[in-house]
């Protein structure tokens, strides 16, 4: 694994008027990672919208060690770009690496 990544993970937090505002927590930094490009990500159609046009999808695949605490909705940032983790993969008996796909990049 040639990358390191940070991990932050969303809290919703009352705003103190009634609604909610979202804050971040550290939850690792410097943790040793492999973020690779795996297709265009058709899971629908691989278009959304965003800022009232239609972008395509890249699926990503991001590797971690398998210890490391990592949960859907959590933000992954490497190389300056952040991702939201959309999916987190099963571990198996012998896993060495813990594995997420289908990583969204955010605008944060």
């Amino acid at each position: 694994m040639g990358q390191t990544c940070t991990i932050t993970r969303p809290t919703p937090t009352p705003d103190g008027q009634g609604g909610w505002s979202e804050s971040t927590s550290t939850v690792a930094t410097g943790v040793a990672c492999r973020l690779a490009v795996t297709g265009s990500g058709l899971r629908d159609t691989g278009l959304r919208v965003s800022a009232e046009r239609m972008v395509g999808l890249a699926a990503y695949d991001l590797k971690i060690p398998h210890d490391t605490d990592l949960a859907v909705g959590d933000l992954v940032t490497v190389d300056g770009e952040t991702f939201r983790v959309e999916e987190v993969r099963a571990a198996h008996q012998w896993a060495t690496v813990k594995r997420a796909g289908y990583l969204d990049r955010t605008d944060i």
